[in-house]
């Protein structure tokens, strides 16, 4: 405001030093030529009407009313000043809140107060009239310290024909017009009751430090400008009232260059199904609102407190980019819309809202925002939400806080926060919903948001949906969303949707709502005419809930449903799963359903955990069934393109699954592990069934043939339910991994097969079979109990526990070592965990007795890296980790230049390494620690305050961490001594 007060004190410098002043006092009783206060004029009409161009008229406190039938009228440049006491000597000595100044179109003085009553103001004229008759702007008026009141226009605008004669109540101007410090109340006219700005000739025009309130709002709102360019509102207030009226404050039509800069709207309550309670445009350009609030108003239509629109093919020519509409540092409070955008209504138009904050917002579609553009539209649009806070927004329909529906537009939302925003009825995105056109070639970039404790209905995307557009999705916390499908939803065929170093962590808790699929990522993947990918890149999930909702439930962080003709792709990597539960017979912590291609790298699954099958992940497909529930055919399963599961470098850890795969179960599809590690994964014990790690189920899909690879794992300690077979339901076998195949199919068209090379089976006993057949038990179609299966060897597998006869292995080259005394701890650095805090199977050399180094076969199977990405030499070891193998060393940023509040002390040390974490935005890291060489020695995951990493068993030296936090890798040196 000082710096609006600088500019207005220097420009009446440089007024007052080149034109006359000219006086007006309504009770002076002088000569009344305007020459001094003692003579000024007492009739304000008669000292404009006297007054040159370029005079400034010095108008002191009083009521000074419009001639009997026409308004105050301006032609010429003039400057009128009120707020004088009379007397004054200086135009800065003017006080207009002390002196109050009327401008008064209430000719009889007899009209009520707060009430618009067309009998009482029939006599009423307009206040004031300036007309620039010039093709362009000529001249500028200025108004500084007045109140304009009860201007009005009772004559109601026919519906057609030129609005000129129904405008502008208190001000009608053709010209440029600067406003300061005036007070609107109680005007009155169709469009425009206070303000109405007309032509290129009232280009530049400008409010600034007015207050507008209790104006009788029609048609056209309180303030309209029509055809004029470079409008502005600054510094003022704007009032509604307590009744509903028509239209709003402002209305900008066909102009470039509104401008709305530090002021309060409150209390529009707008019903004339209007786009925007407090402000509306219509095929304008160049729109900025900045440091502006809205609150407690309402629209019957879209816009609870703004709205602009563009028709369809407006300025098709004109270069479109998110400037043409800025929302920048504003507050919207309660406000509310009965179709659409309870904020915020975008219409064919691009868009930069930042720095803003929308609260309690409510509408049917887009509780805070909602921007739509129809195909009618050619236009390509951009639009930005950048560091906005959304908290407690609501929708019935789609996009809690934002909802975009638009063919063609690109989107950069990025460094919001929405927090407990819902969409309670249909369409989903409980915080923000973003639709396209799936034959567009346009992308969304959402990054370094927060999602906190947003959620839906039965429907789609707790946090967000977003559909048939390209989409990255980087850096984003998503913590305590709940919906029936996803926290995230992705959607539609020939798409990529890119997430990178995201956090999902408790989503799907919150007990009053049922998170059945996908607790961090849901995701309906059409395969179309064009491949569509799910690519998941350095992402944490964890302490995420899914349960059953009696349709096919699970994914308790990843939920993909696929399709034909072509299959879409599920890709992971060096991505992290933690403690995801999939409860009430859902199943797994990812699930894939109907034809998906999954991809698995370099990622830890973790005491993740299912009371269906599959701890870890969980591939399928949904069956149709007949009147009668019985299963009649997969919805989706095309033999020619056979869903498939593709496992690398990847960790296993103590998951478990209450019916069978503790840690992956696998139904009609091909399975290829490789370089991966799988520890104490376990199935209830008495009531479990299968594959303590892995089960493989056959197809009964005719022509359904499977082919599986088993290549360079690690298998240790995993173990089945121990249920014995009773009726129709097969024992457990399979500590390891356990395989199936129905046999009431036909034999010559759907078979199993499993080849296992260089994999190591460690059990604690040794008759716990590491691999298992399962039989189908009370089928009488099916007597054998297994069709068509075979498990083929291609040599350097070890067993430390008996094989089951029920299961033959044809060795097709190399050899097997099935070797029952064996001592693990003798195999392995550290199997159970005594050192450190889960178990480590990095090999021992134990002077070169260990049966696994250099007792691998070669072949084209086996892979070129080890687990670490370490090259494999010339004799492969068994197992996953080639001993001895150089490991890359990444290149991280030090932890001591990250600015993160982690401290590690002592060190040097002896036995450990405490670890303080007082970084609000850490909630678990991982540690892993190598030596000078690049050999990993151990780590563990933290997730407490205070921490304690145990290096007591390493020899003494230097030794390198590597900490992976919120998907960033950083670096730190400690000694041990």
């Amino acid at each position: 405001m000082k710096h609006y007060l600088l500019l207005f004190c220097l420009f009446v410098a440089v007024a007052v030093g080149n034109a006359q002043v000219v006086y007006v006092n309504v009770a002076a009783t002088g000569t009344a030529d305007g020459t001094s206060w003692e003579n000024a004029y007492t009739d304000l009409n008669m000292a404009i009407d006297s007054a040159d161009a370029g005079s400034t008229l010095w108008v002191a406190a009083g009521r000074y009313v419009t001639p009997d039938s026409s308004s105050f009228f301006i032609d010429r440049e003039m400057s009128l000043y009120g707020g004088f006491a009379g007397g004054e000597t200086s135009l800065d000595e003017a006080d207009p809140t002390a002196n109050e100044t009327i401008l008064s179109g209430d000719v009889m003085g007899n009209d009520p107060s707060g009430t618009y009553d067309t009998t009482l103001m029939a006599d009423n004229n307009r206040v004031l009239a300036i007309i620039d008759t010039a093709e362009t702007s000529q001249f500028m008026v200025t108004l500084d310290g007045f109140t304009i009141a009860n201007g009005v226009i009772t004559t109601e605008f026919p519906g057609s024909g030129s609005i000129v004669p129904y405008s502008g109540g208190g001000i009608l101007s053709f010209a440029k017009t600067m406003v300061s410090r005036v007070r609107f109340r109680d005007n009155r006219a169709n469009f425009g009751s206070a303000t109405a700005f007309y032509t290129n000739t009232a280009t530049g025009s400008t409010l600034s430090e007015v207050s507008s309130s209790d104006n009788y709002i029609d048609e056209g709102s309180a303030h309209i400008s029509n055809g004029a360019d470079s409008v502005s509102y600054l510094n003022s207030t704007f009032t509604g009232g307590s009744d509903t009226t028509l239209t709003g404050a402002i209305e900008y039509l066909f102009g470039t260059g509104l401008v709305i800069d530090g002021c309060s709207f409150d209390n529009y309550l707008v019903a004339n199904r209007t786009f925007g309670a407090c402000v509306t445009s219509l095929n304008a350009t160049g729109i900025l609102v900045k440091n502006s609030s809205f609150s407690n108003s309402y629209s019957d239509l879209v816009g609870g407190a703004v709205g602009f629109s563009n028709l369809s093919q407006f300025d098709v020519d004109r270069e479109v980019n998110a400037m043409d509409c800025v929302i920048d540092n504003c507050t919207f409070t309660d406000v509310t819309a009965e179709i659409g955008a309870g904020a915020i209504w975008l219409q064919n138009t691009s868009s930069r809202i930042s720095n803003s904050k929308i609260t309690g917002a409510f509408a049917a579609n887009g509780g805070g925002i909602y921007m739509l553009s129809g195909s009618e539209d050619e236009l390509t649009y951009e639009h930005e939400l950048l560091n906005n806070e959304f908290d407690g927004n609501n929708s019935i329909d789609g996009g809690g806080a934002a909802l975009y529906v638009n063919d063609q537009t690109s989107y950069r939302i990025t460094g919001n926060k929405f927090i407990n925003n819902d969409n309670s009825g249909t369409f989903g995105g409980g915080a923000l919903y973003i639709q396209a056109q799936a034959d567009m070639n346009e992308s969304a970039v959402i990054a370094d948001n927060e999602f906190t404790g947003n959620t839906i209905g039965d429907d789609f995307g707790a946090a967000m949906r977003v559909t048939s557009i390209d989409s990255e999705i980087r850096n984003n916390t998503f913590r305590g969303n709940a919906g029936n499908t996803g926290t995230v939803f992705v959607a539609g065929g020939g798409k990529k949707f890119n997430f990178t170093n995201n956090l999902f962590i408790d989503n799907g808790k919150i007990n009053s709502i049922i998170s059945a699929r996908g607790a961090g990522i849901a995701s309906f993947l059409t395969g179309g005419e064009f491949p569509t990918a799910l690519n998941v890149d350095s992402c944490t999930f964890q302490g995420n809930v899914v349960t059953n909702d009696d349709f096919i439930s699970g994914g308790a962080a990843i939920y993909v449903s696929g399709g034909s003709p072509t299959l879409p792709t599920l890709n992971v990597t060096s991505s992290t799963f933690l403690g995801n539960a999939a409860n009430d017979d859902a199943d797994g912590a990812i699930q894939a359903v109907d034809g998906v291609e999954v991809k698995i790298s370099d990622s830890d699954f973790s005491s993740n955990s299912t009371s269906g099958a599959g701890g870890a992940i969980n591939i399928t497909r949904t069956l149709l069934r007949d009147t009668a529930g019985v299963a009649v055919r997969p919805f989706s399963y095309d033999v020619n393109r056979e869903p498939t599961l593709l496992v690398e470098r990847s960790l296993f850890l103590n998951n478990s699954s209450a019916l069978q795969g503790g840690a992956i179960n696998l139904n009609s599809a091909g399975l290829t592990v490789k370089n991966s590690i799988f520890i104490g994964n376990a199935l209830s014990a008495e009531t479990g069934g299968s594959g303590g790690a892995i089960i493989i189920n056959g197809s009964n899909v005719l022509g359904a043939e499977l082919d599986n690879y088993l290549i360079n794992n690690t298998f240790f300690d995993n173990t089945d339910g121990g249920r014995p077979a009773v009726d129709t339901i097969p024992g457990s076998t399979g500590n390891a991994v356990a395989i199936y195949q129905p046999g009431n199919t036909d034999a010559d068209t759907n078979s199993v097969r499993l080849t296992i090379q260089n994999n190591a089976f460690f059990q604690s006993g040794v008759d716990e079979e590491s691999l298992g057949l399962e039989f189908n038990t009370g089928d009488a179609n099916d007597p054998v109990g297994f069709g068509e299966l075979n498990v083929v060897s291609l040599g350097g597998n070890f067993f430390s526990s008996t094989p089951t006869p029920q299961l033959p292995i044809t060795v097709e080259s190399g050899e097997d070592v099935v070797d029952v005394t064996v001592d693990v701890e003798d195999i392995f650095t550290d199997p159970f965990g005594d050192f450190t805090d889960f178990p480590e199977v990095d090999l021992l050399f134990d002077d070169g007795n260990n049966p696994l180094i250099n007792a691998g076969t070669t072949g084209p199977l086996v892979p070129e890296l080890d687990f670490f990405r370490a090259e494999r030499d010339d004799m492969p070891d068994i197992g996953a980790i080639e001993y001895g193998a150089d490991r890359s060393v990444a290149v991280a940023e030090p932890i001591a230049q990250s600015g993160l509040s982690l401290e590690f002390f002592p060190n040097p040390t002896v036995d450990v390494v405490n670890i303080i974490n007082s970084d609000p935005s850490i909630t678990t890291f991982t540690v892993l620690v190598s030596d000078m060489q690049g050999r990993y020695v151990g780590g563990r995951q933290f997730g407490a305050a205070r921490n304690t990493l145990n290096v007591s068993t390493l020899p003494k030296g230097a030794y390198n961490l590597s900490l992976l936090i919120n998907g960033k890798v950083y670096s730190k040196q400690i000694v041990k001594q």
